[in-house]
């Protein structure tokens, strides 16, 4: 996904969680539409990334999948690796406040600075 690209996005500096590691670095956290299918047993897999100007991401493959949160919210998330374009990314789905029944959650990608 492109640096370049304006968008709906929060900078910041997090520590990002997961079972394997725990890293600090500055980045640009940008919100994206995401194509997802659910199978039989509900499970969630990322199809295409819509960014914010309309360009469509196709993924190629899921490569991991894991919980992972940032430290500072309360918020579950998880982290899924894709292949878009022949690279490795990571897609976060960040799950919304269980108060909010109509809202499962959203997406976004992490633009390092």
């Amino acid at each position: 996904m492109n640096n370049n690209i304006h968008g709906q996005y929060a900078r910041t500096e997090q520590h990002v969680r997961t079972e394997h590691c725990t890293r600090t670095e500055r980045y640009t956290r940008t919100y994206v539409k995401v194509t997802s299918v659910f199978d039989s047993m509900g499970f969630m897999t990322p199809r295409e990334v819509i960014w914010t100007d309309g360009r469509i991401f196709p993924i190629e493959s899921v490569r991991d999948f894991r919980p992972a949160s940032a430290i500072d919210s309360s918020l579950h998330g998880d982290c899924f690796t894709v292949v878009i374009g022949g690279k490795e990314k990571h897609l976060f789905f960040e799950r919304t406040d269980s108060r909010q029944p109509c809202r499962f959650g959203r997406w976004f990608v992490e633009i390092a600075q």
